[in-house]
């Protein structure tokens, strides 16, 4: 509840923003983005969770007050480089204007978060460079070229560290070390499996109660399922679908490049 407060309040101020207002906070939000990606490096500001140097403890030792500037990279990461590509748009047939500046500084924030040790956002901070120029029509050599990039430094950040590698071999065959890499994803689905067609009820989760690991975030679809059901479970992949879908229409039927990018990368990062 408190996250839905917090959403429905920043989103209706975000509506009341006017896009060319917006355009030009692009340098700022990106800049914003890189100076709290940098405080995750400092000691006493910086706080890590499991292995992963990625939140801001903004209260102190011990305090329950964190930011995870990672997340707002990804939003700038969108805004900002809409604006830049928009501002270059005449030029933009030209490969040379078509990756600098955006390519450049977005590997600069995607090298940050990599130094944290978080590879899984890294990834989707590459995508979304990937899903942006892909949206403003750059040819396939550079897509192709920037994709293998990063395929190769995927593939060797995940190589060269002993606890991805045991993670995807985890994925790789489920039913392998039920006690240690694969506990979280059985617990998930022994919550999935209990709720049947329509779950054990709301609230009635049996699995958050110290079972399920942040059973309130990258869990959660998992309790939905105990508690909805196949049903429950269903609804949110629909609602993911119509999110996507009206993301899309957005897109298409913005007046400005700007918007018209913006609203498909956000899209593409949901």
């Amino acid at each position: 509840l408190v996250f839905l407060v917090v959403a429905v309040v920043a989103g209706f101020i975000a509506s009341r923003v006017p896009p060319a207002q917006l355009r030009t906070l692009g340098w700022v939000a990106y800049g914003l983005a890189g100076v709290l990606l940098c405080l995750t490096f400092v000691p006493g500001l910086g706080y890590g969770v499991g292995g992963n140097n990625n939140w801001i403890n903004l209260g102190g030792e011990g305090s329950m007050v964190r930011i995870q500037p990672a997340e707002l990279a990804k939003l700038a990461l969108v805004v900002w480089g809409s604006a830049v590509l928009a501002n270059k748009r005449k030029l933009l047939d030209e490969p040379k204007h078509l990756v600098v500046p955006f390519v450049p500084f977005s590997l600069l924030l995607i090298g940050l978060v990599v130094l944290q040790k978080d590879l899984g956002t890294a990834i989707i901070l590459g995508a979304l460079m990937l899903a942006l120029l892909w949206c403003v029509g750059a040819p396939w050599r550079v897509l192709g070229g920037l994709m293998g990039l990063v395929a190769i430094g995927a593939a060797v950040l995940v190589t060269t560290n002993t606890s991805r590698i045991a993670r995807i071999l985890g994925f790789l065959d489920p039913t392998s070390d039920p006690t240690g890499i694969n506990h979280q994803p059985m617990q998930a689905l022994y919550g999935l499996a209990t709720g049947g067609w329509l779950g054990v009820g709301l609230g009635r989760s049996r699995q958050k109660w110290g079972s399920l690991a942040e059973s309130h975030t990258d869990y959660v679809l998992a309790i939905i399922g105990e508690e909805l059901g196949l049903i429950g479970t269903l609804v949110v992949l629909v609602l993911f679908v119509v999110l996507a879908w009206a993301g899309v229409r957005i897109a298409l039927r913005s007046s400005t490049y700007f918007t018209r990018w913006v609203s498909a990368g956000i899209t593409a990062w949901l």
